[in-house]
């Protein structure tokens, strides 16, 4: 089950082919294109979708151009959100228009934003449904929606949040954990480096420059804090606004408070699960999916 999508040429008399369309997509970032596909891949985000490339005319209907767009259900609902932006940035290179088979979806005609979410976001709810009444016992990992959104919306920006914070103060992405069947979101404090930290369920400390050398050496450990644990170190530092408040914890050397606080954290042997994006569901939509 996928959303798809097909496009056409606003000139009938306009030629555009699949190497036209391949062109544009190697020039973007996150796509990995073939002679028959583009794929997207944001390894920050986690979001993937393909545009298939065909340089053969469609038989059936002649009018299409030879690409379309494939987004597949049963996945968070901010694939549809990133999917569009480059869906857009698609229609408006060529101009195109769009053939959109979905229920509820554009028609044929002019893109629209609003319409594409409207009709990712119905299709992704029958998809749920489906699979879920088919397996009623199914238990998938899930966060609600303003959880999922609020992730993806920093590790969005977080490549440009790097880009001007600069080399010197590290921005790490959210990841996500399983912990007793729970979605933990989770970000990674290297060795009390300088950093940018947004709010999270935990934090991965791994710690080694920090900690007291033995004999002459570094040991090395690792540290699974609750935000709990680490509000009041990171606290300390300025509140800044970007796409999800953070704490700028900017330094050229540790402060000794920190250090001690960094020290003080028993050290865990518990290896950690992560979860892909992609598994994990939006919990509202679950709920509202699963028969009763």
């Amino acid at each position: 089950m996928s959303y798809d999508l097909y496009f056409k040429s606003r000139n009938s008399g306009s030629k555009i082919g699949a190497s036209d369309f391949a062109g544009h997509l190697r020039q973007r970032k996150n796509f990995t294109v073939s002679d028959k596909q583009a794929v997207y891949q944001n390894e920050v985000t986690g979001v993937y979708f393909v545009f298939d490339l065909n340089g053969a005319e469609n038989e059936e209907q002649p009018s299409l151009l030879p690409v379309s767009f494939n987004l597949n259900y049963y996945r968070p609902h901010i694939f549809g959100l990133e999917a569009e932006i480059e869906v857009k940035l698609f229609v408006k290179k060529f101009d195109l228009l769009v053939s959109d088979p979905q229920t509820d979806g554009m028609g044929e005609g002019e893109y629209s934003t609003e319409k594409f979410l409207s009709g990712w976001n119905k299709g992704n709810e029958f998809g749920y449904r489906a699979i879920l009444q088919q397996h009623p016992d199914t238990s998938p990992s899930t966060l609600s929606t303003a959880q999922i959104e609020s992730c993806w919306r920093w590790n969005h920006a977080q490549p440009g949040l790097q880009q001007q914070l600069g080399d010197n103060v590290f921005v790490p992405r959210f990841m996500f954990l399983l912990r007793e069947g729970k979605v933990l979101t989770t970000v990674v404090w290297p060795d009390g480096i300088p950093s940018a930290i947004p709010g999270a369920d935990v934090v991965l400390i791994p710690r080694k420059t920090v900690l007291p050398k033995k004999f002459f050496r570094s040991p090395e450990d690792q540290v699974i804090a609750s935000w709990s644990e680490v509000a009041p170190i990171v606290e300390q530092f300025p509140l800044e606004q970007g796409a999800v408040p953070y704490r700028l914890m900017r330094y050229t050397e540790i402060p000794s408070s920190v250090l001690a606080q960094l020290r003080s954290f028993t050290p865990t042997k518990e290896k950690p699960t992560g979860i892909s994006v992609d598994k994990i569901l939006n919990a509202e939509l679950v709920a509202k999916s699963k028969p009763q």
